[in-house]
């Protein structure tokens, strides 16, 4: 059978080996079978494992479980090696080494969760966690459901990465708690308040750089984009021929592009900006032109540019509590649930989970139609337009 277990200790008499035999339960000398071994056990099983213990008893059983595994086809030699090659505080910094190469910007909160979720489980085995332990893990957590959640969810993609790279099976994988919270809803206007706000920003920001107006008019107009896309954009993203502007969008496991069509009267201010900042290549659109204090020009715009702009028009009109979010791509959103159904408004926000949706989308309705085409008849009419819907 596989595996064995031997003693260091020889008879001093004769200097014979203690040799095991398993139906005596020991190990014993060959020419005196009388003499046992009291320790220096050693079990062997393959050339992966090998265990010294004081006790032939708790080695006999580890062999026994050893063979049964065998036995089930389901023996992995790593569960019992010394330097656990399965232990969580290894494989998940790896998994974080991975994830700082796709330079995401949620890498700093990530960091967070690993921490934690390492503090707390050492050096167990990634595969005999199980669902249990994770809610202990979450109970443990001094903070919100919606943050306890976006721990499981970190832990979660760490399961898979372990799948993906053919560190476990499937059937590995813990079965993961459920966390119930609820998302706050954003708060939201209407199109005509959305386009006095535009206004008011084209009012403070076009004589200093019309690019600020422009990137916000593209958020509010195509509820399928983010801030964080817009600032990603080069100069040879836009393809002033066909209208249509590429963005770049990281996943986890490549880049994934999706087209913009832009409206007619959006081409014709992205030709004009390219007329009069002339740039090629991989320089950044939405970048500083001069004319602001301690921003270089040429500068990208910052990650809360839009917003800061935005808050600030807000604050001019006496607008307050509505966030760019909200006030854009949430606001758009509904606007097209209310006039032109569910089905429509999805189809425009592009959201991938029906729980997300919910939150950008507050009405209920039925019918679709070419989104971005019935966001410019909304928003360029609400105030003022006549026959608009």
């Amino acid at each position: 059978m596989r595996g064995n277990i031997f003693s260091r200790q020889k008879y001093f008499v004769c200097g014979g080996r203690l040799v095991h035999d398993e139906r005596r339960g020991g190990c014993f000398c060959e020419d005196h079978p009388q003499v046992a071994a009291t320790g220096g056990f050693v079990l062997k099983f393959g050339k992966e494992i090998r265990q010294e213990s004081v006790s032939y008893d708790k080695l006999a059983r580890k062999l026994t479980a050893l063979r049964y595994h065998v036995d089930e086809d389901d023996f992995d030699p790593r569960d019992y090696q010394a330097d656990k090659p399965l232990a969580l505080n290894k494989l998940i910094f790896e998994y974080q080494k991975e994830k700082e190469g796709q330079k995401l910007k949620t890498i700093g909160n990530i960091r967070n969760y690993i921490k934690v979720a390492t503090a707390f489980f050492n050096d167990a085995n990634v595969k005999t966690i199980r669902k249990p332990a994770l809610k202990k893990f979450l109970k443990s957590l001094n903070v919100s459901d919606k943050t306890k959640s976006n721990y499981l969810t970190t832990i979660r993609d760490f399961y898979t990465w372990l799948v993906d790279e053919e560190i476990i099976s499937h059937h590995q994988v813990p079965d993961f708690p459920k966390t119930d919270f609820e998302l706050g809803w954003r708060t939201l206007t209407n199109w005509e308040t959305q386009n006095a706000i535009l206004d008011k920003i084209y009012e403070m920001t076009w004589g200093i750089n019309p690019k600020i107006w422009i990137g916000i008019d593209l958020l509010r107009t195509h509820a399928n984009i983010r801030p964080g896309d817009l600032l990603k954009l080069v100069e040879s993203d836009f393809d002033m021929n066909t209208g249509f502007v590429s963005i770049w969008m990281p996943t986890k496991r490549r880049n994934e592009k999706k087209s913009i069509k832009l409206l007619e009267d959006q081409v014709e201010m992205v030709r004009e900006m390219k007329r009069r900042f002339p740039a090629v290549g991989m320089v950044k659109f939405f970048r500083h032109h001069g004319g602001v204090q301690s921003v270089k020009h040429g500068q990208p715009f910052g990650e809360k540019y839009f917003y800061k702009w935005w808050i600030r028009a807000c604050d001019e009109l006496g607008i307050k509590g509505l966030d760019l979010y909200g006030g854009t791509r949430h606001t758009t959103t509904t606007e097209l649930g209310k006039r032109y159904g569910r089905e429509a408004a999805r189809e425009a926000n592009e959201n991938r989970t029906n729980k997300a949706f919910e939150r950008y989308c507050q009405v209920r309705g039925e019918r679709a139609q070419e989104m971005t085409l019935l966001v410019e008849r909304g928003q360029r009419r609400a105030v003022g337009g006549e026959g608009a819907f």
